[in-house]
């Protein structure tokens, strides 16, 4: 889950148009192994209202090792704790379609998600933007897909051999537990895929 994000105007209006967003302020909530996570409410030009989700880090590599922990369906899975399966099929230099099936414990409901994802590359800052394609591929027996999905990683190195990384991610799919619930399970694995990241690049 599987973990992005933006460094400049360019980069949001690509996601999504924040002048039809409304945003509230990022407050944190967790700080722990070196990984930041806030919150904040935001609500669709359709009026739909969902938290967004932010973790920020640092990694000890470069760019294009860490961008192939995404573009490689075993080195994903490898990192990505909440992965269960994961397929990615190649479409140009800079696009790429995942399929990951996510397996989280009980009381949570194991789920699946189809993104197309796109690299962008603004002077030292490399990006990866993902939305979900929910129709793009027929649905598995037992998962509840994942229909909307909009992410970011954002990747800028900071010295030699050493890259901040901001992920944000929001859904707008309506919440099937309390967040009290679902937040410590949720944050825990997002913690746990960032140390196995850092011990796999």
């Amino acid at each position: 889950m599987n973990v992005l994000i933006i460094n400049s105007l360019l980069c949001i209006l690509a996601l999504y148009n924040t002048s039809d967003i409304h945003q509230d302020e990022w407050k944190t909530v967790r700080e722990e192994n070196g990984v930041k996570i806030s919150y904040r409410w935001v609500t669709s030009p359709k009026g739909k209202k969902a938290r967004e989700m932010k973790a920020e880090f640092i990694l000890n590599t470069d760019i294009p090792t860490v961008i192939a922990q995404f573009r490689n369906a075993r080195n994903l899975i490898q990192w990505s704790v909440a992965a269960e399966t994961c397929e990615i099929y190649p479409e140009a230099d800079n696009t790429w379609e995942t399929y990951i099936c996510f397996d989280f414990p009980w009381p949570l409901r194991s789920r699946d998600l189809i993104t197309q994802n796109e690299l962008r590359v603004s002077g030292d800052t490399t990006v990866i933007l993902m939305n979900s394609i929910p129709q793009s591929r027929p649905k598995v027996t037992g998962n509840k897909r994942i229909s909307s999905y909009q992410a970011i990683w954002r990747f800028t190195p900071v010295s030699k051999k050493r890259i901040r990384v901001v992920h944000m991610v929001v859904t707008y799919d309506p919440p099937e537990f309390p967040r009290v619930l679902a937040d410590p399970i949720i944050q825990n694995k997002f913690i746990t895929s960032v140390e196995r990241l850092r011990q796999q690049i």
